[in-house]
């Protein structure tokens, strides 16, 4: 596998000429930064470059390369395979269609394998997937990858993301429907044969802010009660003046939530918004009553060291060569490092053998394994894929 990339921006335009790479086995990842309107995103220039490659693309809450954090530009990665088959699905995709549009993507991604894997590509091995970061509940998409895929196929992604302004709103975001910025879709590529190599790391590194309190009352994402008290009071109450900076103060402020039966392996959801006349939360995903939710708070360091502990896993996790490192990672991260945003760039680096090519993006959801899931929504994580190439 062969990797380069290249920078866009308004005022220079491309740092360097688009790699001649187009062809079948070609992967082409477009991220446009927070401060790149749509409108702006040089497409027909990839396009133009990539007529016959799988291109996949999304606004982002910021762009990762190497140890840097961009906001002004466009990053074109190109991963070129040399054994491994590509193709490119996409479908629309709603809050009320999020698992069936997942399942029916996934359904469709597992049609093409072949079941010899000496054949052109084999069997599914992988699926890279970019999301609508708004408007839709993240965790029902996940699952559908899951269902869709078989249960067994790991799924590695993310939700498109945009960089909110301060007390303002999540800004509205897309991902690239053939070759288009377009809003609700969801798009992937799957990743074919017995050659291509992935291995997944997530980190969290948040604290613990009061004890873990049981979900009374709640219905879908929407969260009305702990341990019995309106919700919105009780997390108001912790976060104290910091309250009056809902619903984006709120992104500093997840809560892990433990489902029945998976006490060890917590995921992470974000506040999406506050309703003061129902006292309730609006979470990024589902929170089923019976499960736990405890608030978290940032702690700088922790979360460096979290970023290099996912590195380090997804090196030990990878079945080839190690070819690109691909960070997903929480704009709530962006927010609670503040200046120190690179600090956990700079700890992913330092997990990943020497020069490692890194790339990847600030989203409003990271999707990747667990241990019981082939694809679940994490939030607030830091998660990494290496990607590679057996000969």
């Amino acid at each position: 596998m062969r990797v380069h990339h290249a920078r866009w921006d308004r005022a220079q335009g491309w740092s360097t000429p688009l790699p001649v790479a187009d062809g079948p086995r070609t992967l082409v990842l477009v991220l446009a930064g927070p401060a790149v309107p749509a409108a702006d995103v040089p497409v027909d220039d990839v396009r133009a470059a990539y007529p016959t490659s799988s291109v996949l693309g999304c606004s982002t809450a910021g762009l990762v390369l190497g140890e840097g954090l961009l906001d002004e530009e466009v990053l074109v990665a190109v991963l070129v395979f040399e054994r491994t088959r590509l193709v490119l699905e996409h479908t629309p995709l709603t809050a009320a269609t999020s698992e069936e549009a997942g399942a029916r993507l996934g359904e469709r991604l597992l049609r093409h394998g072949r079941p010899d894997p000496s054949a052109d590509g084999g069997d599914l091995a992988a699926v890279l997937v970019l999301s609508q970061g708004r408007d839709v509940v993240g965790n029902a998409v996940a699952a559908g990858l899951s269902r869709g895929t078989g249960g067994t196929v790991p799924v590695f992604g993310g939700m498109s993301a945009g960089l909110p302004v301060p007390g303002g709103a999540l800004p509205q975001c897309w991902v690239l429907v053939e070759g288009r910025p377009q809003t609700g879709a969801l798009t992937a590529v799957g990743l074919y044969g017995d050659r291509v190599g992935l291995g997944v790391g997530t980190g969290s590194g948040w604290a613990d802010l009061g004890p873990q309190r049981r979900v009374t009352r709640s219905e879908g994402a929407t969260l009305h009660e702990l341990d019995g008290r309106p919700a919105l009071a009780l997390y108001e109450r912790y976060l104290g003046d910091e309250a009056r900076g809902l619903p984006v103060a709120g992104l500093r402020f997840p809560l892990a939530i433990r489902r029945p039966g998976e006490p060890d392996t917590p995921v992470v959801r974000s506040v999406l918004g506050v309703d003061h006349a129902a006292d309730t939360i609006l979470l990024t995903g589902d929170v089923p009553q019976g499960c736990t939710a405890q608030l978290l708070h940032q702690d700088s360091e922790a979360l460096a060291d979290a970023a290099e502990v996912a590195a380090r896993d997804a090196v030990a996790a990878a079945s080839a060569p190690v070819g690109l490192a691909l960070v997903v990672t929480c704009l709530g991260r962006r927010l609670a490092l503040g200046s120190r945003t690179e600090d956990e760039l700079e700890s992913v680096v330092a997990g990943l053998p020497a020069g490692t090519p890194v790339v990847g993006f600030y989203t409003y959801g990271e999707l990747a394994p667990t241990a019981a899931r082939s694809c679940d929504l994490h939030n607030k994580t830091l998660t990494v894929a290496v990607l590679g190439e057996r000969a």
